[in-house]
C-alpha cells in the first residue's frame, strides 16, 4: 500500500507540474507577442519560471514510465532537461544584470541569443535533439497516449524549421504546439493519478471491513 501510494504522490505531482509549467511558458509567450516580439521583465520571470520546473516533468515521466522508454527515453530525458536547466540561466541572467535591453523593454529573442553566443546554439541542439527522442520513446512505447509525442515531435520539428526561416510570431507556434504536448500529458497523468488514489481508498476499505 506504501508503495502504491509513493507512486500515486509521484503521478499527480507531475501531473500539476506538468500543467502549469508549459501553461506559464505559453503566457510567457504571448507577452511576448503583444510586446512585438520583446521580452518584458514579467515575461522573463515567468518565462524562468516555467523553464526551471519543466526538467520535472521529464525527469518525472521518465522515472514512472522508465522500463518502457528504455535508453532512448533516457538520453532524451538528460538531454531535455539539460537544455531547459540552461535555458532557465539565460532568462533570469539579464534581469540579473538589468540588461538595457530588459530596463527598455527592447530585448528580442535574437538579441538573447546572440548575448549568450555559442552555448545558446549547443543547448538547443540538445533540446532538439531531446525532444525528438523523448518523443519517439513516448510513441513506440505506449507509456503514455501517442498524441502527446506526435504533438511534442511536431513542436519541436516546427521550431527549428521556424529558427532557420524566421516567420514573425510564427516562431511560436511550435513552442505552442510543444508545450500543449506537456499539458496534455498532465491531464492524462492527473486523470490516472485520481483514479490510483480511487482504487486505493477501495482497497483500504475492504482491508478495513476484514
Amino acid at each position: 500500500m506504501k508503495k502504491g501510494l509513493n507512486e500515486r504522490a509521484l503521478i499527480l505531482s507531475v501531473a500539476i507540474i506538468a500543467m502549469i509549467s508549459p501553461f506559464l511558458h505559453i503566457i510567457g509567450d504571448i507577452m511576448k507577442l503583444i510586446d512585438n516580439g520583446y521580452y518584458s521583465v514579467t515575461s522573463l520571470v515567468i518565462i524562468y519560471i516555467s523553464f526551471t520546473f519543466l526538467p520535472l516533468v521529464v525527469v518525472g515521466i521518465f522515472a514512472l514510465h522508465w522500463q518502457k522508454l528504455g535508453w532512448l527515453g533516457f538520453i532524451g530525458t538528460i538531454l531535455y532537461s539539460l537544455a531547459f536547466v540552461y535555458f532557465a540561466s539565460t532568462a533570469i541572467n539579464p534581469l540579473v544584470h538589468m540588461h538595457t535591453e530588459v530596463v527598455n523593454g527592447a530585448l528580442s529573442f535574437s538579441a538573447l541569443a546572440e548575448m549568450q553566443g555559442f552555448s545558446y546554439v549547443l543547448h538547443g541542439v540538445f533540446m532538439t535533439l531531446g525532444g525528438i527522442l523523448f518523443a519517439v520513446s513516448l510513441i513506440r512505447s505506449g507509456a503514455l497516449p501517442k498524441l502527446a509525442g506526435v504533438l511534442l515531435i511536431t513542436g519541436v520539428i516546427i521550431n527549428v524549421v521556424f529558427n532557420l526561416i524566421p516567420i514573425g510570431p510564427l516562431f511560436a507556434m511550435g513552442t505552442i504546439i510543444r508545450n500543449t504536448s506537456f499539458i496534455f500529458m498532465g491531464i492524462y497523468l492527473l486523470k490516472k493519478g485520481m483514479s490510483a488514489k480511487q482504487t486505493d481508498s477501495n482497497i483500504l476499505q475492504k482491508e478495513e471491513a476484514a
